[in-house]
């Protein structure tokens, strides 16, 4: 399996090569450089990672306008965004997602939630902060239906494949495994996977995860899906 090309981003170079000895205890992760916030956009252009690992606290540059330009570039490819910092504030996590990251996890977290991360990301995938994943929780549901029959009644809106792939996201799946076991091709299950928070009136698979539990639609699945985006 080739390795997961990372870049590191963060304003402090101690603190960069301290994530970057630690990333590299992973055979599977190849660390491509480590940079300031000032480099990083022409950097990851340059080497293409599959990630970028990068604080959002950075004085030299407004971190939320990197993750943006990283995630969702005017022009090239968009790159995966795994923010790790410090900053739990609801001005920082949440317009940290919506200007396109894929993950948001703190400096105070465990080594094996950095490589589940970098590893849910590079895969197509999300991940939070248990911390993250409960103020998400809490803000999503309120924008969700009140009740189980009312959750049902969009459920009933989707095919049956979309449904299994309902119950597959719900699972904590990423595209690339859904794409793998139903035998179908990556695109087939990001149209998939768009028609159905399309359906359900959700944005992204945070809030389909967070439907489905609040919706009180777990008979067909076994809750990875909660755990895996941190909102269990």
């Amino acid at each position: 399996m080739d390795q997961i090309r990372v870049l590191i981003c963060d304003h402090q170079p101690l603190f960069r090569s301290g994530v970057r000895a630690m990333l590299e205890r992973d055979p599977g992760i190849q660390v491509l450089a480590e940079v300031s916030g000032r480099e990083v956009v022409s950097s990851a252009r340059r080497t293409r990672p599959d990630v970028v690992v990068t604080d959002i606290d950075l004085p030299l540059e407004r971190g939320l306008d990197v993750v943006r330009r990283l995630a969702r570039p005017d022009e090239g490819r968009p790159v995966p965004v795994l923010v790790l910092t410090m900053l739990l504030e609801d001005r920082c996590v949440f317009p940290a997602l919506r200007a396109g990251a894929c993950g948001f996890l703190l400096k105070s977290g465990s080594l094996e939630e950095l490589y589940a991360g970098v590893r849910a990301v590079a895969d197509g995938g999300a991940v939070l902060a248990p911390a993250v994943a409960r103020r998400l929780l809490d803000k999503v549901i309120a924008h969700l239906p009140n009740n189980m029959e009312n959750g049902q009644r969009l459920v009933d809106r989707l095919t049956p494949r979309e449904r299994e792939v309902l119950d597959r996201v719900a699972r904590g799946e990423s595209n690339r495994r859904i794409a793998r076991d139903l035998n179908l091709s990556n695109a087939t299950v990001r149209s998939h996977v768009h028609h159905v928070l399309t359906k359900l009136g959700v944005e992204d698979r945070a809030q389909a995860v967070a439907f489905v539990y609040q919706a009180g639609l777990l008979s067909s699945v076994n809750g990875r899906g909660l755990e895996s985006c941190g909102l269990r």
